[in-house]
């Protein structure tokens, strides 16, 4: 028996005469996928700041897809400031070492 995941999940089809098992994905349509979609970069993405239950019922599609834009935009100026990080810190390629002295002499090992 196969368990259908909001319509997600194949249609599991058994030919008689061979026993050849095949799954069909032509009932899952690019809207369904879109919305799972949505919903997972949101929990995903969001760290753990909603749940499912949240991400796919309550929120209304306006508000889900703002949030998303947000964290994008988000995500964009994180990498534009590691890349900038990155540049800055390649621009000296010698290694500054501590300014160690050696002991005066008036240091005696016992």
């Amino acid at each position: 028996m196969a368990y259908h995941f909001f319509g997600l999940a194949p249609k599991i089809n058994v030919n008689e005469l061979t026993g050849e098992i095949t799954e069909d994905y032509s009932h899952v349509s690019k809207l369904n996928v879109s919305i799972h979609n949505e919903v997972h970069q949101l929990i995903f993405f969001g760290k753990g700041g909603y749940t499912w239950e949240q991400a796919y019922f309550t929120i209304p599609v306006h508000l889900r897809r703002y949030y998303l834009n947000l964290i994008i935009d988000y995500m964009k100026k994180e990498e534009e400031e590691m890349n900038k990080a990155k540049k800055g810190s390649n621009s000296s390629p010698t290694i500054h070492r501590p300014n160690i002295r050696k002991p005066s002499s008036s240091y005696k090992k016992k």
